[in-house]
């Protein structure tokens, strides 16, 4: 797994489910990037 993310952070202190909508809200923006890139996610064959 990569690096701990400031998203990863947001996500593990909320204290509501607004504070993780939130959180996952702005991470759409990047997830794949994160996903494939960021965290070497391979998809199965």
């Amino acid at each position: 797994m990569g690096p701990r993310t400031e998203t990863h952070d947001k996500v593990l202190s909320a204290k509501s489910l607004k504070d993780i909508s939130e959180a996952y809200g702005v991470w759409t923006k990047t997830y794949d990037q994160d996903l494939l890139e960021n965290f070497g996610y391979q998809a199965p064959a």
